[in-house]
């Protein structure tokens, strides 16, 4: 079975241990803009001659033991997931009644494939939520502050300075300056230079 990159578009084979070594060198991976890449996704479900069906220009790697063969689309919501490759040693062709199963089973195939992606697109969206959420330190409910000298209580019941209740609970960094209000309180002189 060819499975389809979403990455890349290309197709990728996966094959059983048995088959032909010859045969999975050949048709091991296509590149989207490959003629046999663009073939295999606009086929219709193919019946015949391995030999014929899978095309083969290299000759050598023809194996004699392998008669019928079937390429059949593996699609999900119109959407092209792999391609199915069938190799017979007992049919020179598939049988009808065999090819409709082969094709109730591929639109199969294709429907677990999708689930399969979906989760894994899921897996990696709650793994980048929890880091987001990690990252992320929110000050709220109700804060305890003193009316004068604007001293936080903590959760402990001790008195710290709003700097440090603030960095403590969350990412926030400071710097001071000093608002135009204080400056004519503490800096009375300095007022008339600026």
């Amino acid at each position: 079975m060819h499975v389809a990159d979403r990455a890349t578009g290309g197709l990728l084979l996966l094959s059983h241990k048995r088959f032909p070594r010859s045969f999975v060198d050949n048709f091991a991976y296509y590149p989207a803009d490959s003629p046999r890449a663009r073939i295999m996704k606009e086929i219709k479900p193919t019946y015949g001659h391995y030999t014929e069906v899978f095309n083969f220009t290299d000759k050598s790697s023809i194996n004699d033991d392998i008669c019928g063969a079937a390429i059949i689309p593996v699609k999900y919501r119109g959407e092209l997931v792999a391609v199915l490759n069938l190799a017979s040693n007992t049919y020179n062709e598939i049988p009808v009644k065999a090819r409709t199963t082969l094709e109730a089973i591929a639109a199969q195939i294709g429907g677990v494939i999708a689930r399969v992606r979906v989760e894994e697109e899921k897996e990696v969206l709650i793994v980048e939520l929890k880091d987001a959420l990690d990252k992320v330190k929110i000050l709220s409910g109700l804060i305890p502050i003193c009316a004068n000298c604007k001293k936080i209580r903590d959760d402990k019941g001790y008195w710290t300075q709003v700097e440090d209740y603030v960095r403590a609970h969350s990412e926030a960094k400071f710097s001071h300056g000093i608002c135009p209000e204080c400056m004519k309180k503490l800096y009375p002189d300095f007022i008339h230079d600026i």
